[in-house]
């Protein structure tokens, strides 16, 4: 969710079946960005989200595959009986319609541009010194790059950069003033993790959108390291 790293599906699923265990698959970021044939990987359960691919809040999907044993599913919600018994209650219907036009919008090139946008964001980024890409050379999704950029915190970057709308974390954790705990969890340093922002683009971001983006926090991120005490003692070589 928050580096944009994935991992092998097929190997999870295998490991699942050998031990007899159901596999179930969030795939909320992953829907329109990465391919999942569930006819090759045998996920029992997958769940999607509208709002990852510009549908409305409040609505979604879950995947539940046939077995000759059907996988039985309680409902936290018990009603009217609608949704097959899953969910009670009056069914959402502009959030469906909403939801079935963004997978309309969806095309099987869309995230090719996207992949290239990424890219050509971190080249233009990697023009500031002292920056670390978490996870450039693992598989990951094509719109996501989360970087560190070294004695500088987060906040100041968004802070001077109010015209853009970056994230130093996952949604679920705004507001929250301590490091990632992804990142913590792959040892990166508290510093480090602490200086990360999370950049996702769209099938929408455009090249000028990126090339306006990479200038505004380039800018941002020298006036923040002149004025800042610390960076020029590591200029100075005095700390690491």
């Amino acid at each position: 969710d928050e580096t944009g790293r994935w991992t092998s599906l097929s190997q999870i699923s295998t490991i699942c079946k050998e031990k007899d265990i159901l596999f179930f698959c969030d795939a909320t970021q992953a829907i329109g960005k990465i391919n999942i044939d569930l006819q090759k990987v045998p996920i029992d359960l997958l769940c999607l989200s509208a709002h990852k691919l510009h549908g409305p809040k409040g609505v979604g999907a879950l995947y539940i595959r046939r077995k000759s044993k059907p996988i039985q599913i309680t409902p936290l919600i018990v009603g009217g009986g609608q949704e097959s018994g899953f969910r009670g209650g009056t069914y959402n219907v502009p959030a469906i319609v909403g939801f079935g036009k963004a997978l309309s919008l969806l095309k099987p090139t869309s995230y090719h541009t996207v992949e290239r946008n990424r890219d050509l964001s971190e080249e233009l980024l990697c023009g500031i010194p002292e920056i670390i890409i978490h996870g450039k050379n693992v598989p990951r999704l094509p719109n996501t790059s989360y970087i560190s950029f070294k004695h500088i915190l987060a906040s100041e970057i968004m802070t001077a950069c109010p015209a853009l709308a970056l994230s130093s974390g996952s949604a679920c954790v705004t507001g929250s003033r301590e490091p990632s705990h992804v990142l913590m969890a792959m040892n990166v340093s508290k510093e480090d993790a602490l200086s990360a922002i999370r950049f996702s683009l769209s099938i929408f971001t455009t090249q000028e959108d990126i090339i306006q983006c990479a200038q505004l926090v380039t800018d941002a991120v020298r006036k923040i390291r002149d004025q800042s005490p610390i960076w020029q003692l590591f200029k100075a070589g005095l700390i690491d």
